[in-house]
Formats: C-alpha cells, sequence, structure tokens
C-alpha cells in the first residue's frame, strides 16, 4: 500500500494499492519540485492498548483485496492532528501483515487505529469514546 507523506500538505488524500511489477511509460528520474509524492504505507501502533498488539509498530504494509472468514478487521486512517491532510478510512486485517524487509520506523505514509471520538452525533452507547472501531465488511 501506499500514500502521501503524513506530514506533507497536497498529495492524493486516498490510500493506493500498487502493483508489486510497476510498468514505466515516460519518465524524469529525480524529484521534481511541481509533482505529486507517494511512500510505502507505515502502520503505527503507539500503545500496547490498541486492537494490534505492540508487534505491529512500524509495519510496511502490503495490500490487501480480499477478506476471509473468521477475521476482524480494524478500522484506520490519518492521525486526527493538526496540519494532517485526511485519508481515507480503510479496513485493515487484525492480523497485520507486513512486506518483507519493511520493519523500519520511516514514518512516510502512516496510519492509525480510529477511535470513537466523543459522544455527540454518534451515540454512546452503543459506541464508546476512545475505543477504537472494527470495520464492516459487506458480502451477499
Amino acid at each position: 500500500m501506499a500514500g502521501k507523506h503524513y506530514a506533507s500538505g497536497g498529495n492524493g488524500a486516498n490510500i493506493l494499492c500498487l502493483p508489486k511489477d510497476p510498468e514505466w511509460k515516460r519518465y524524469a528520474n529525480g524529484l521534481n519540485s511541481l509533482t505529486s509524492r507517494i511512500f510505502g504505507l507505515e502502520m503505527d501502533i503507539l500503545h500496547n492498548n490498541q486492537p494490534f498488539g505492540s508487534s505491529s509498530n512500524a509495519k510496511n504494509m502490503p495490500c490487501a483485496v480480499c477478506k476471509t472468514s473468521g477475521r476482524s478487521a480494524v478500522l484506520v486512517a490519518q492521525a486526527s492532528q493538526s496540519g494532517r491532510t485526511a485519508t481515507e478510512y480503510i479496513c485493515a486485517d487484525e492480523n497485520l501483515e507486513s512486506v518483507p524487509g519493511g520493519d523500519r520506523d520511516d514514518n512516510e505514509a502512516v496510519l492509525y487505529p480510529v477511535e470513537v471520538g466523543g459522544c455527540a452525533t454518534l451515540k454512546c452507547p452503543p459506541y464508546e469514546k476512545g475505543r477504537e472501531l472494527t470495520c464492516a465488511v459487506c458480502s451477499q
């Protein structure tokens, strides 16, 4: 998976699933000043009370394109902090896998678990302020 650098403005807002073997057409080597940039996606789990466990911190995430029965999914997005640009909310398998060799804490494109921020428009109960959310995956 890939997305914008967590601390940069502009660029795309959504997370992308990129192929393992990209095809190159016309290109210019080196970074250019007026281009958008994309980075591999890192999952940051900062506390042991998160839904994935502490062993998932700073892992680069591969794409998941299907849902397996009997597994739960957790909702993730960019951190809710001033100066950060929104990403899409996406689902991540609760048993995270990582890209081989992707165990450095580079802080490029970064996602975090999503939790209930308040109980005004979301009713508590059934929601609980500060609790991490799971995803609803629909199928026929």
